[in-house]
């Protein structure tokens, strides 16, 4: 599971379990549906206001995934929202986006017209069909262009639904997963890597239990494992965040379990990732920039525990546990711990 959620954004008549946006919440428990209490003849405002709080009420980044009508949405969204409310959207895949002006599009919704035709405060990927009945591909193109999206056509995809053959759509879900594990830009960096002071404080928030959780992201992780292993071997430094993260999670009131808390194998391919790739920066560096060079890298990436692992397998109480070695053992990227 991903540490950037994915909010689910269907069109007009939600989207039903053949959907390929239904097919991703299965396939991946970080991706979560945004409910609707109207899906055939909304008002834009409401549709605005519950994504407006799906957001807020989400406490990691997220990536907006819509579909049709929900493309409008997310523009009518970004220019009603506040600067504070942008830093938590990460990016948009922007799927058919639907013209509520066009000759074809139904009746019943209503406030979509006109679509903002503004840059929106995040990257997006806008994925269109040449022959879809909702939208045509010069309105799409110029959707793209005025919400500085990447654009990207499919060649005979209608509606890019159920009914033009898009079940699971592979294809898609790597658009998604480009959006969640794009570098972080500068301007997206947290607070506590303002300074080396920032930062310092940030270890010492981290050490004594006072971190606030909210802020405890798959980010704030890599970070803090990158600045232990600035200044210290990979052996003492992997006891000291043993000792250090089993320490943070009781002091936040969590359990370190055999299905909750510390987890061995997860730390171990973390801190082999973050020491294979400070020792790749030139010497030099300064701490501070070394520390977001790795966030800028990993922060978005928690799901790296793929190219080695089964989801299933770290679930598993002995994953959690003990070091569990990938199968087949891999070096490269986490290869420094990936030995007995």
């Amino acid at each position: 599971m991903s540490d950037i959620s994915a909010l689910i954004l269907p069109g007009l008549g939600d989207s039903g379990p053949e959907h390929w946006q239904s097919e991703w919440e299965r396939r991946d428990h970080s991706c979560r549906r945004v409910v609707q209490t109207e899906w055939n003849a909304p008002n834009r405002a409401d549709w605005v206001s519950c994504l407006d709080a799906a957001i807020v009420g989400v406490m990691q980044s997220v990536v907006l995934v819509a579909h049709s009508t929900a493309c409008p949405l997310v523009a009518h969204w970004a220019v009603s929202a506040s600067p504070v409310r942008h830093l938590r959207v990460r990016g948009a895949l922007l799927v058919a986006p639907s013209d509520p002006e066009g000759p074809n599009y139904p009746p019943g919704p209503t406030g979509f017209a006109p679509v903002p035709m503004v840059r929106l405060p995040f990257p997006s990927i806008v994925v269109a069909s040449s022959n879809d009945p909702y939208v045509s591909t010069e309105r799409a193109r110029a959707y793209a262009d005025v919400w500085g999206s990447r654009y990207v056509e499919l060649e005979g995809a209608g509606h890019i639904n159920v009914a033009a053959g898009f079940g699971p759509w592979p294809e898609g879900w790597a658009l998604l997963e480009e959006l969640r594990s794009a570098p972080v830009p500068d301007e997206w960096m947290p607070s506590w890597l303002a300074s080396e002071e920032t930062l310092d404080t940030f270890l010492e928030g981290f050490r004594d239990g006072t971190f606030p959780i909210t802020w405890w992201t798959h980010g704030a992780h890599v970070g803090m494992a990158a600045a232990i292993l600035w200044s210290t071997a990979v052996p003492h430094a992997l006891n000291l965040m043993r000792e250090a993260i089993r320490h943070y999670n009781t002091s936040q009131g969590g359990h370190n379990t055999e299905t909750s808390g510390y987890h061995e194998t997860l730390t171990r391919l973390w801190v082999g990732a973050v020491a294979a790739t400070l020792s790749t920066l030139p010497s030099g560096i300064s701490r501070l920039e070394a520390v977001r060079q790795v966030y800028r890298i990993y922060a978005r990436r928690s799901g790296l525990f793929r190219d080695w692992y089964a989801f299933d397998l770290l679930k598993s109480t002995e994953a959690r546990r003990e070091w569990v070695a990938p199968n087949p053992v891999r070096t490269g990227v986490a290869g420094a711990l990936f030995a007995p």
